[in-house]
């Protein structure tokens, strides 16, 4: 028997022609299952060529904890090229839940050119059904009855109301072939077929003109140092007595007098106090961390985009062990504070209370977009009871082990982004209590605390006689829309925070505010006394600079390598904009 995993984001192959019951697809429902609990699924398959999907066989389908189990069988695999299948979850007899996924039948040798009818029980059904209802039609005399069609795999019917028998027909097989049509419209263009092997080679053609003269090409690299040239005369001495002359600095000399320092500087002071917000342009900024902090705010202004991670909290300490248990807990909301200072008790706050237990219940990992209201789980809990769905075994081993290795459908590949109450990751070997994952597989290899034997059931006995914990990263996020929340910022100094982890807000700037902090001071010299994000403007004295690359502590600030020097008019010019 092959297994082959459905892919939401490729084409399935689900089969090759004449195959019969050689494959199982498995279609990872485990979203559907926890958002509707108690839910029954079907499976309806379109064949290439096929004009409506049909439900496969439902001995073909079953459920093993939360994943759907398809076997094909050789009447959905009638023709090779591209189709679709289709997961219905139904509660109730409601529907709730369809994804749809593209399928593709290999070409095989043996491939019948007349392809078998799909679940001959379902066909069989709708042929007596309409067998039944077309006699029963034949000996009413009275005028009183009718007939409605049904769709295909429904049940007949038979109903009778104020003198009138109403039959329900389901639609039935499909008939035979009918005459060729006329030729249709030309169809699209197909693939590019296999490039065709080389020909000879031809003459050679008459030259052509002379083309135009091309674009001039890149400045070549600098030449070797020439030998130095004789020495010259010896220059006028300079006349101390003789001032700097402000009309004469250049890209390289900037050296400004102290009276013409404080006039740019006042100058500066003065464009920014009458400067007219509605009429500057927008500013956008971003702060990060576990309290989102910016004195910059425009008053009133939404902030564009919040962002708050959602990190699962395990209680305890030291590294969890089958001897140091240390339960995980996930959130069902969060909690977003905002206020003018990180005092908790600030009378000043908004708090924003946020849950998600109806839509989602607890997620153990993820992020939620305030601004937009989509809640992105990334993450999610499953207890292994060696009964919980999961796949164990011993990985091959030959005799007694301590490792057992547990594959989870849902999990996406990798070697971290997980945690559990009873192991812990590390790069040792053999150690009680490690757990490691694998990078080609979704795999998770435990060592246990004791020997059990080389068999399945005597690793499913440990895990069912110690129940572990496992918070996992999904090979699928899920996605949830929540309301979205509109977070006002104050003019000036803000902080927000949130009680599942970081925040990140993206906001609009004051502008005046803005270039104040700008035009601050921030360096007594050419080393950065602290770190500047590309994209920042800094003064060293009265020297305004812009970062083209991020400068760390105690790094040299370097014109023309990581920043740019602009001039006071420079600034003003940028205000003025």
């Amino acid at each position: 028997m092959i297994y082959v995993d459905a892919a939401r984001n490729a084409v399935t192959c689900i089969g090759r022609l004449g195959e019969n019951n050689a494959r199982v697809i498995r279609i990872n429902v485990s979203g559907i299952v926890r958002a509707f609990p108690g839910a029954e699924f079907t499976v309806l398959n379109k064949r290439p060529g096929d004009a409506d999907a049909y439900p496969v066989a439902p001995e073909n389908v079953e459920m093993n904890g939360e994943i759907v189990l398809w076997t094909v069988a050789s009447g959905d695999l009638t023709r090779e090229g591209v189709g679709q299948f289709e997961v219905v979850a139904s509660v109730g007899g409601t529907i709730v839940k369809t994804v749809i996924y593209s399928s593709r039948i290999d070409h095989a040798l043996d491939g019948s050119e007349n392809p078998p009818e799909p679940w001959e029980g379902w066909v069989q059904q709708v042929t007596d059904a309409a067998d039944r209802a077309e006699d029963a039609a034949e000996l009413l005399e009275s005028p009183g009855a009718e007939a409605v069609t049904l769709a295909p795999g429904s049940a007949s019917t038979a109903e009778y109301s104020d003198g009138t028998f109403t039959f329900g027909i389901p639609q039935g097989a499909k008939g035979d072939k009918g005459d060729k049509g006329a030729t249709g419209a030309q169809g699209p263009q197909g693939i590019q077929g296999i490039q065709g092997e080389r020909g000879p080679k031809g003459d050679n053609g008459a030259k052509g003109d002379k083309g135009d003269t091309g674009p001039q090409g890149p400045k070549g690299d600098t030449g070797a140092t020439g030998p130095a040239g004789p020495k010259g005369d010896p220059g006028t001495p300079a006349d101390p007595t003789v001032l700097i002359d402000d009309t004469t600095t250049t890209a390289t000399d900037r050296a400004w007098s102290a009276s013409k320092t404080a006039g740019e500087l006042s100058t500066l002071n003065s464009a920014i106090s009458s400067l007219d917000e509605s009429k500057a342009p927008v500013i956008l900024s971003t702060a990060s961390g576990a309290i989102a902090t910016f004195a910059d705010g425009a008053d009133g202004m939404p902030v564009e985009d919040c962002v708050v991670q959602i990190e699962p909290v395990q209680s305890g300490e030291g590294d969890p062990s089958p001897t140091n248990v240390r339960p995980i807990t996930g959130w069902t909301g969060a909690t977003i504070t905002h206020a003018p200072t990180t005092d908790p008790d600030d009378p000043d706050k908004v708090i924003y209370p946020i849950s998600w237990q109806t839509e989602a219940g607890t997620v153990y990992g993820g992020t939620l977009n305030l601004t937009t209201g989509v809640l992105t789980v990334d993450r999610a809990s499953r207890t292994l009871t060696g009964s919980d769905g999961a796949t164990y075994s011993n990985n091959g081993q030959t005799s007694n082990t301590t490792r057992a290795f547990v594959r989870i459908p849902e999990k996406a590949y990798g070697q971290i982004g997980f945690i559990s109450d009873r192991f812990f990751r590390t790069a040792a070997t053999d150690v009680v209590g490690k757990m490691s994952g694998r990078l080609t597989s979704n795999g998770v290899e435990f060592y246990l605390p004791v020997e059990v034997p080389d068999t399945t059931p005597g690793i499913v006995g440990w895990f069912a006689n110690n129940n572990t914990q496992f918070v996992y990263e999904l090979a699928e996020p899920i996605t949830y829309q929540l309301t979205p929340v509109e977070i006002k910022t104050l003019l000036g100094q803000n902080n927000i925070w949130s009680d599942t982890g970081d925040v990140t807000a993206e906001y609009r700037a004051d502008t005046k505010l803005y270039i104040q902090q700008l035009t601050k001071p921030t360096e007594d010299d050419m080393t950065a006394n602290t770190a500047i994000t590309s994209g920042k403007f800094f003064m060293t004295g009265n020297r305004l600079f812009l970062a083209t690359a991020a400068i760390a502590v105690g790094a040299t600030i370097i014109p023309g390598t990581n920043c740019t020097e602009l001039s006071l008019a420079d600034a003003l010019n940028n205000i003025n904009a």
